[in-house]
């Protein structure tokens, strides 16, 4: 055992003139001091600053922990707690175990940032990260998953800015080229970080450095345990290279305090843990020893640092959406009818006003003030769910741990160990025991719910239940790739996306679309009078529930509460819009806020942004869709469907499948092109969308009411509840209700898409369009100086479309896809307190829905019937747990049990039931049309294979041999 020099006391300082740049808590023995030099008076005051700057009262703890896993339940909140307890501002992890990277929020504040194995299929192995207490967060500048074994986070300090590296290395069997590799990475990272900050290099080294340090005076002293080993040199190295001092090495302490591993047996340990600080600022470093009492069921000892600094917040100044208001207690009778009586009071009180915006600064005052005092807002924080019990386990646990950690003999070290591992036994399966009493209550939440008919509670349940991840975001990407983690860069970049893809869109040649409008049905007689109080009641009531506010964080819910005072406070203010056609500042500014779309979250274009509007403007708006809506429709092209009453994807896939199969019956040659615009609803100009309104003849003063708004709008960024700069919108339909709803009147100019789409500020995605071709060579050709690629199949509005029309690409999809998502539910699959009725129900919706999507388009062949059949069955048997041989059950009992039909008749019947719909439709409707159409041509020789609109006649024989085709129509016309 090396011998203890003598100590510092804790907060004394050194002696006066010492040269040693040493911490001032203890004075270690072995290293040798540096050469003293000459300094000018300036450099001498500098450094003295430098000194009383780091000579702060403040002690920070910064630590680094091998965890074994994180994987386990309940490993991670035994973690949080444990670094409060001792206090660890800032603590680095090894064999994290998690994949991918990210920064995930606790529930007591700390974030965890980390960084494991890249890809889908990643194994569950090293990976590392850093816990943060909530002080320590607000201190962070930014971070860098570097590796599944390096991961760097910055943080402003009260002194300099502090780079802190958390490494996992490679162990000391590892080859040697994966040694170097790790080390010539670690030097990498080292040389990037910004020239002036505290660096701290931590983490399991693997190493061994040993109490000789001859050749290494300069960054290390004599008091590491053992003798060094090959990973020993390279770490020496490497802090040699980087100006690094080893800070265990510097400290005189017992043995037992220096070893950070001990193998099972409790008979080896080892130093392997380390943590190196710069060496121009060890004199920061007060101590570096191991914490025992700190357990988590591993191997290895905590490894703590205190460091003579002080993380410092760094101030931002955000500004933040308000807090939803809790109208879930607008379902209670006696909480309604107090909204009501409070909302009049203040109604009441409110002075007669002229301007548009006194007189909606008076209404939004008054349903604030009324859901404040009435509602509140809503609560999101949930409880741990680990229980008491668990908790006294752990404390029992820690306990056994001194026992070990204190016995003599190696006797009673076995029989300490011995107990400490059967406690860690009970501790698992009591975590075990309360996640799944924490998930029963769930489920009996998510009963309830199905009770009262809250599919909405219902369905977040479920998606609780399936174990998706709750408070973790993944970094952003900048431009060039890099990644950024800091909130405010990720703000800007958010800003950054969404100005770019909002600005004015390029014309072609500077032309837009024109047309004299001929040729173009006009509409006529449309009400042009301010919105009577009828329309406005009819409205109000029309809005959906449950949607969230805009700015002025009023719902719906709050003004159907009390529909009649809503409707009048808002004519009023509609009335007075009319006149001036101007509108209150909250209803010009939307709140942009972001989903994702497939592919890497970590890229902006693969999330698309969703416009959140005060509920007032949405009511204006739907008052003045419904004037021209259905006129509007009535003088549309048969071709346009979207934003259209009485079609659906399903009819465009049907006749798609159709054109395919009778081309390739009858041997004609066919090509498509499916064309993408690129952000179609977001690049569309404005000054095309007006003239396109007027050339429908929508009278003046309603396209200058909806131009007015767009002519002032501006959207803010919503990203981690902070707002964005205004970002002035001069492009895109979607920001309003009626434009988005008529933008697809631009589509009759784009016949030339080339040339057309340009002039209307759209842009074609060539990389997402794609071209099929049928009974022909692949045609090539370019768009826009691309080629375009030629496929066998494609997905058409989430259907797989193949060059023969058939549907068992699509089928196969499908099952697959269903599979994925009965998968992801499969904590409600085995939940107790879920009864069959509601899982059943569960299943029918997020299931059955995937697999039967557009079913109504498919000839299944009896093959196909065979593998829908089984996948079906097999997931209601896993749900009722029914497995052979202890539990077998017949398929027919099987579907009465679980109330389900053949997933033939279901087919069936989806599919008669379209075709009663499409035979109902006008005579032009192509949907129709394309039940009888033929192409030109012979059919080819020999039996003619099956096609789904054959499929159509040999059913009716099968139901009545008697009836014909034109009988089934005259049926479908006459519902009676």
């Amino acid at each position: 055992m090396p011998r203890r020099g003598p100590r510092t006391p804790q907060g004394s300082s050194p002696s006066t003139g010492s040269k040693d740049f040493v911490p001032t808590t203890h004075r270690p023995e072995g290293i040798t001091p540096p050469q003293p030099v000459t300094e000018t008076d300036n450099e001498r005051q500098r450094m003295d600053l430098l000194a009383t700057t780091l000579s702060m009262k403040y002690r920070t703890r910064i630590g680094t922990w091998n965890v074994l896993t994180l994987a386990q339940q309940g490993k991670l909140a035994q973690l949080a707690r444990e670094a409060v307890r001792l206090k660890v501002e800032i603590l680095g992890l090894c064999e994290v175990r998690w994949p991918n990277y990210g920064e995930q929020r606790l529930l007591t504040g700390q974030v965890l940032l980390y960084s494991g194995p890249q890809g889908e299929n990643a194994p569950r192995e090293r990976g590392v990260g850093i816990l943060l207490s909530s002080q320590a967060h607000a201190a962070l500048l930014r971070w860098n998953p570097v590796s599944d074994r390096i991961i760097v986070a910055r943080f402003r300090t009260r002194a300099r800015n502090l780079t802190l590296v958390q490494c996992y290395a490679p162990t000391d069997v590892s080859d040697l080229p994966v040694k170097e590799g790790f080390y010539s990475e670690l030097d990498s990272v080292l040389r990037k970080v910004p020239k002036g900050d505290i660096v701290i290099l931590q983490g399991d080294f693997n190493a061994k450095l040993g109490s000789d340090n001859t050749d290494y005076e300069r960054i290390m002293g004599r008091h590491c345990a053992g003798e060094m080993s090959e990973n020993g040199e390279l770490l020496a190295e490497a802090c040699v290279n980087n100006d690094l001092a080893i800070g265990g090495s510097l400290f005189p302490h017992k043995l037992s305090h220096k070893v950070t591993w001990v193998s099972r047996d409790g008979h080896t340990e080892n130093q392997i843990d380390h943590i190196c600080i710069s060496r121009k600022w060890r004199r920061s470093l007060l101590d570096v020893r191991n914490k025992r009492s700190a357990d988590i069921a591993s191997d290895h000892h905590l490894l703590i640092a205190e460091v003579r600094l002080r993380v410092a917040r760094v101030n931002r100044k955000q500004e933040k959406v308000g807090k939803r208001f809790n109208t879930r207690r607008l379902e209670s009778s006696e909480v309604r009818e107090a909204f009501s009586q409070n909302l009049r009071s203040r109604v009441s009180t409110l002075p007669a006003m002229d301007s548009v915006e006194q007189q909606w600064n008076g209404i939004k005052t008054a349903f604030i003030e009324t859901g404040e005092s009435v509602l509140g807002v809503l609560r999101t924080k949930r409880k741990c769910w680990i229980s008491d019990e668990t908790w006294e386990k752990v404390v029992e646990r820690k306990e056994a741990k001194a026992r070990v950690n204190n016995a003599r003999t190696r006797s009673a070290k076995a029989v300490a160990q011995q107990r400490y591992e059967e406690l860690q036994k009970d501790v698992k399966k009591s975590c075990r025991r309360d996640r799944r009493a924490w998930t029963n209550n769930l489920a009996k939440e998510g009963e309830k719910a199905a009770a009262n008919g809250d599919m909405r509670l219902l369905y977040d349940i479920s998606r609780r239940l399936s174990g998706a991840p709750v408070n973790c975001k993944r970094p952003l990407k900048d431009k060039t790739g890099n990644l950024l983690t800091n909130p405010e860069d990720q703000l800007k970049r958010w800003f950054e996306h969404f100005e770019q893809l909002l600005q004015a869109p390029q014309i072609i040649n500077n032309q837009t679309p024109q047309g004299s409008g001929s040729g173009v049905r006009r509409i006529n007689r449309v009400n042009t009078r301010p919105p009577s109080l009828d329309e406005v009641r009819l409205s109000i009531l029309s809005m959906k529930s449950g949607k969230a506010p805009g700015i002025d964080r009023i719902s719906s819910e709050m003004l159907k509460t009390d529909i009649d005072t809503s409707a009048q406070l808002l004519h009023r203010l509609f009335a007075t819009i009319w006149e001036t056609a101007t509108f209150p500042s909250d209803w010009l500014q939307g709140i942009l806020v972001k989903v994702p779309k497939k592919g890497d979250p970590t890229v902006c274009d693969n999330w698309r942004g969703i416009m959140l509007l005060c509920t007032a403007l949405k009511v204006l708006c739907k008052v003045i869709l419904g004037r021209i809506q259905e006129k509007i429709d009535n003088t549309l092209r048969r071709q346009q469907a979207g934003f259209r009453a009485g079609r659906s994807c399903v009819d465009h896939i049907a006749t798609l499948r159709v054109i395919l199969e009778q081309v390739s019956e009858f041997h004609e040659s066919l090509h498509m092109v499916f064309v993408d615009y690129e952000k179609a609803f977001d690049r569309i100009d404005h000054g095309n969308l007006w003239d396109a309104l007027r050339r429908k003849g929508v009278p003046e003063n309603l396209v200058g009411l909806i131009k007015a708004q767009y002519d002032s709008f501006v959207c803010r960024v919503l990203h981690d509840g902070v707002l964005s700069d205004p970002i002035r919108v001069v492009a895109g339909a979607g920001v309003h209700l009626v434009s988005a709803a008529l933008s697809h009147l631009i589509c009759r100019q784009a016949d030339d898409l080339s040339s057309r789409s340009g002039a209307a500020g759209l842009k074609i995605n060539v990389g997402k369009t794609k071209s099929l071709s049928v009974n022909a060579p692949a045609s090539s050709f370019t768009v826009a100086g691309q080629v375009v690629e030629n496929v066998e199949a494609f997905q058409y509005l989430g259907s797989q479309i193949t060059s023969d029309g058939g549907a068992k690409t699509d089928v196969q999809t499908r099952i697959r896809k269903a599979r994925g998502a009965f998968a992801c539910l499969r904590g409600v699959w085995r939940s107790p307190h879920l009864s069959l009725r509601t899982k059943l129900r569960i299943f029918n919706s997020n299931v059955k829905s995937v697999l039967l999507y557009a079913c109504e388009t498919w000839c299944p062949s009896s093959d196909t019937i065979r593998r829908l059949q089984t996948f079906v069955n097999r997931c209601l048997r896993n749900i009722i747990r029914a497995w052979w041989p202890h539990n077998w059950i017949s398929n027919r009992d099987l579907h009465v049990k679980c109330d389900q039909r053949p997933i033939e008749l279901e087919i069936r019947e989806r599919k008669w039931r379209w075709i009663g719909h499409t035979l109902r439709k006008p005579a032009d409707e192509i949907c129709r049309e394309a039940l009888d159409w033929n192409p030109q041509g012979a059919r080819r020789r020999g039996r003619p294979r099956g096609t789904w609109r054959r499929s159509l006649f040999e059913e009716v024989g099968t139901v009545d041999s008697s009836l014909s085709w034109p009988q089934v129509r005259a049926m479908a016309g006459n519902r009676q």
